[in-house]
């Protein structure tokens, strides 16, 4: 982790982050080669060979990922590959919730995984 003393975010050489739903259980894992983690709001952007998997075996590729806790939303504003009972869809960005209940995905190729 490097923090500079005029900076509110921390910069991180290789992610591990789990996410949360309401209820206390755990809703996602993300990895990456290195992010930015803002301490005030908790904010976090991933960078570097993002691979984000749900609690149910969706996983999700990119560049770059971004999650804010304040609003419980995960989004992508770079290519995402979604990789799901053995189909794989891609899309030029996408949002979501931190729950993956509501997913949307702009000029998606491929059939959206229901269950990501």
């Amino acid at each position: 982790v490097f923090v500079f003393a005029d900076s509110s975010v921390y910069h991180v050489k290789g992610v591990n982050l789990r996410t949360f739903d309401p209820d206390g259980r755990q809703s996602a894992t993300i990895n990456a080669d290195s992010g930015s983690l803002n301490q005030a709001t908790d904010a976090l952007i991933a960078r570097g060979n993002v691979v984000l998997v749900t609690e149910n075996a969706c996983t999700i590729r990119t560049e770059e990922l971004h999650y804010d806790p304040d609003t419980r939303q995960l989004w992508s504003d770079l290519p995402t590959r979604f990789e799901f009972g053995g189909r794989i869809t891609t899309a030029d960005r996408f949002r979501a919730d931190d729950g993956f209940r509501n997913i949307n995905a702009t000029n998606v190729r491929g059939q959206m995984p229901s269950g990501c």
